[in-house]
């Protein structure tokens, strides 16, 4: 989500200048800028001026849409200013300021040659026209500023005011700034996690005790096997339980001895103290 963000924010920021890029907008009309089509908004009277002709080097022509119905043969047996360089279903006019003009008429004054084009002239092609927009396209430029008098550019490619290039820099400083930056909360946020899933918190009680017991267990002695044998309650039971029976078989083996002793001394001399002394020590 944040690196969505950070995309969408600088996008939102970056300025791009939209427009056609063979045409300006300046005081008083259109200024062409290169070769190429472009589609402007024409007043009634179509109008050329090429400024400071006096040091103007080249010439300046243009193609514009006549009939689009009729091919260039066609047009060519009706009209006069039918060229080979322009496209097709197109007429040619053209300026150049030390020779003259073709398919327009011209006037020079204040350093400035003029053209217009004279509409209802069987002689030139007519102007074919659409919702007050003509389609041209620049053939040739010369080195001097060409303007279409009164002419306006579309709404759609009027080119928005170019920025100072010094805001541009600022802008983009500040952008890149705030991206690093969000940047580098995102690897913070990212590490802290981390490092927190893979810790694992023992309780301190818990681990006070178990030092203390090991503490205990390392001080006591250690105990042989053979000084304790330990029994099972089984066995232990077995050897409680048959205590009494044993005392009662070596009580009655004891005075079975005496009474032999007593009754036969003369056939057999037995020896009744060690037996006698034998079973107390049982």
């Amino acid at each position: 989500m944040i690196a969505q963000f950070i995309v969408t924010f600088m996008f939102v920021i970056g300025c791009t200048v939209k427009g056609v890029d063979n045409a300006r907008e300046v005081e008083g009309g259109v200024e062409i800028l290169k070769v190429g089509p472009i589609q402007l908004i024409i007043p009634d009277v179509l109008a050329f001026t090429v400024k400071n002709s006096a040091r103007c080097n080249g010439f300046f022509r243009i193609c514009y849409v006549s009939e689009p119905t009729k091919s260039r043969d066609e047009l060519r047996q009706k009209y006069f200013n039918v060229g080979w360089n322009c496209p097709p279903k197109t007429c040619t006019l053209s300026i150049e300021p030390e020779k003259g003009v073709f398919g327009l008429a011209n006037e020079m004054h204040d350093g400035n040659f003029y053209g217009m084009f004279v509409d209802g002239s069987r002689s030139w092609c007519p102007r074919h026209i659409v919702d007050g927009r003509m389609n041209f396209t620049v053939i040739d430029m010369p080195d001097c500023p060409v303007i279409i008098d009164g002419a306006l550019l579309p709404k759609d490619d009027v080119p928005e005011p170019k920025r100072d290039s010094f805001m541009k820099w600022v802008i983009t400083a500040i952008c890149i700034g705030i991206a690093v930056v969000l940047l580098l909360i995102v690897v913070a946020i990212a590490l802290y996690c981390c490092i927190r899933s893979k810790k694992k918190p023992g309780s301190p009680a818990n681990s006070e005790k178990r030092n203390q017991r090991s503490q205990k267990m390392s001080t006591l002695p250690a105990v042989s096997p053979k000084k304790f044998s330990l029994k099972t309650p089984a066995e232990s039971n077995t050897a409680v339980s048959r205590s009494p029976t044993s005392n009662k078989g070596q009580n009655s083996s004891s005075n079975l001895r005496k009474q032999q002793c007593s009754a036969k001394p003369s056939i057999q001399q037995i020896d009744c103290s060690d037996s006698v002394t034998n079973n107390d020590d049982m």
